[in-house]
């Protein structure tokens, strides 16, 4: 009876090390062969409209005689604004952070004065300028064109890895162009 009585003792001490031994190591990370190393997380899950400012699109219509709020917010946002011709032009710029990236612009066209906005001088002029916008990958003419082309019509494309899409076309009254990232 000594016999299997000390058997068992030494197999519930045994049972117990297998027990103890890896909780002990695995709070401490145990050996370094052992450890799995942490993988680095994209840490910012906004995409973002590669090589393209907040000021090269604010700069560019202030310039052009368009009165400038923001940044607001967080994220941020700045809004630029003219009225001209019976028309309200209104350019919204998001960005993740505070000055370096833009994730995507939007410009609006509306005429409280009942003047058709597909035919108002100023829209024919804001909409294919934003489409000339600097970002990697950009095609400037292209865009242009195709804003120019599509402007009653609506649509949306993709140059680079930007989508642009005007709406509104079911108003005489409105349109929005909106110049994002492809997700």
């Amino acid at each position: 009876m000594k016999r299997l009585s000390g058997c068992a003792v030494v197999c519930f001490l045994g049972l117990i090390a297998l027990c103890i031994v890896p909780a002990i190591f695995a709070k401490r990370g145990g050996p370094a062969a052992n450890r799995v190393v942490p993988q680095p997380v994209n840490q910012d899950p906004v995409k973002v409209i590669p090589g393209l400012l907040p000021a090269d699109v604010y700069l560019s219509l202030t310039k052009r005689g368009f009165s400038k709020e923001g940044p607001i917010g967080s994220p941020s946002m700045w809004r630029l604004k003219r009225e001209s011709d019976g028309v309200m032009m209104d350019v919204e710029i998001f960005s993740p952070d505070n000055t370096s990236r833009v994730s995507s612009v939007r410009a609006f066209c509306v005429s409280p004065d009942g003047v058709r906005v597909d035919e108002a001088g100023k829209m024919k002029w804001l909409f294919p300028f934003l489409a000339t916008l600097p970002y990697e990958g950009a095609e400037p003419i292209k865009a242009q064109q195709w804003v120019i082309e599509h402007m009653q019509t609506g649509g949306e494309t993709v140059i680079g890895s930007v989508k642009f899409q005007i709406l509104g076309t079911d108003s005489e009254f409105s349109r929005a162009l909106r110049i994002s990232v492809v997700e």
